[in-house]
């Protein structure tokens, strides 16, 4: 077989909106310090540098969100893809993809986001290097996480036939992709052992996933044309930005997964988690006797089931159930559990009022 380079493209530019308030526009989660005392961006950065330099390391990034992640990670230029604006998954992938094939002719390309965090490196690090075998021969392979429970908020996959077995590892043709499942599928799924939890995380060839944007979406690759003539030169930024303006705002898994042909998963058996949303703190942190996390100076009494941070001010709680309490360095934040799934909603109309966009 051909002896490709082997390439990262890191998604950088999330917002995290469901981490909010910790996490803000201008400082989302991937730059926080919640687990493990490391920012999951830089958790990223050492997960992958074991098995691919820096050197071959793209982290693309929003504009705005450069400069803190380049002095985060002590990245050089030619680390970072700059976005004039964030149009999801699906550009951002392709154009990082048209800055590795200005560096060389063709490249196995694994694209990861910044803020997932994975436990047992040696067999991610497995599962990875054994997607690189598969990609070889022209598939676009995702990896799939076998689920531990009827998980509602994760898109599922379900696999058909097997394509190739090697040391513990299964690599499967993808029937379909499924979207985030009501309870009673989700269920279903469990019982199966035929849907895989999809985990965001993709491998394949620079080179085949081109011919996919092509095929999947015309006007934007003839953009990636005119602008591949003009990397280098002052015209570049300028028609990015141009290009970057009527550029559909997509996910890779809407724009091109779920519609071409050779696609594959790989059943993974690394400890992953999307650490979604700050109910994903309940995972990562001690309990009390009242099934409460207590991050900071927080006393509890007659408390149940709640989420509590604080950095400066003690919060003192009772007769409490079903809440999440952040205090964080401008503003007070509660809210029930159960209503925790509204958030999104609830930020945009903060953001339609002036007084309060600050705080977002």
């Amino acid at each position: 077989m051909k002896d490709f380079k082997k390439y990262a493209i890191i998604i950088a530019g999330g917002r995290g909106e469901r981490f909010w308030p910790l996490s803000r526009f201008k400082k989302p989660k991937q730059f926080l310090k919640l687990f493990y005392n490391k920012s999951l961006l830089k958790l990223t950065k050492e997960r992958i540098s074991k098995i691919i330099p820096l050197k071959y390391q793209k982290y693309v990034i929003p504009k705005d969100l450069a400069k803190i992640t380049r002095n985060l990670l002590k990245l050089k230029e030619n680390n970072l893809i700059i976005e004039p604006q964030s149009k999801n998954t699906a550009i951002a992938i392709a154009l990082a993809s048209l800055y590795i094939k200005k560096e060389v002719e063709d490249a196995l390309t694994i694209v990861l986001p910044a803020d997932h965090l994975i436990k047992n490196f040696n067999e991610f690090h497995k599962c990875v290097n054994f997607a690189f075998q598969i990609a070889q021969e022209d598939y676009l392979l995702t990896f799939g996480i076998p689920p531990t429970y009827p998980a509602t908020g994760y898109g599922y996959i379900e696999i058909d036939n097997l394509i190739k077995e090697e040391n513990n590892l299964k690599s499967y043709l993808v029937k379909r992709f499924i979207e985030k499942p009501n309870y009673e599928k989700a269920k279903e799924f469990l019982e199966s052992k035929r849907f895989l939890w999809n985990s965001g995380m993709f491998v394949w060839k620079v080179s085949y996933f081109l011919t996919q944007v092509e095929r999947f979406m015309p006007s934007f690759y003839e953009d990636l044309k005119l602008l591949e003539k003009y990397l280098g030169t002052k015209k570049e930024r300028k028609l990015l930005e141009d290009i970057y303006q009527r550029a559909e705002n997509i996910s890779v898994d809407y724009a091109i997964m779920e519609k071409a042909e050779r696609i594959a998963v790989i059943k993974s058996n690394f400890d992953w988690d999307d650490v979604g949303s700050i109910l994903a703190l309940e995972r990562y942190y001690d309990k009390d006797e009242g099934k409460n996390v207590k991050i900071g100076d927080i006393f509890t009494w007659d408390t149940e089931n709640s989420i509590f941070y604080t950095k400066d001010l003690p919060i003192f709680s009772l007769g409490i159930k079903d809440l999440i309490l952040i205090k964080d360095k401008d503003l007070i934040f509660a809210c029930n559990k159960k209503e925790f799934d509204k958030i999104k909603n609830f930020l945009k109309i903060l953001k339609e009022n002036k007084r309060y966009q600050k705080y977002l």
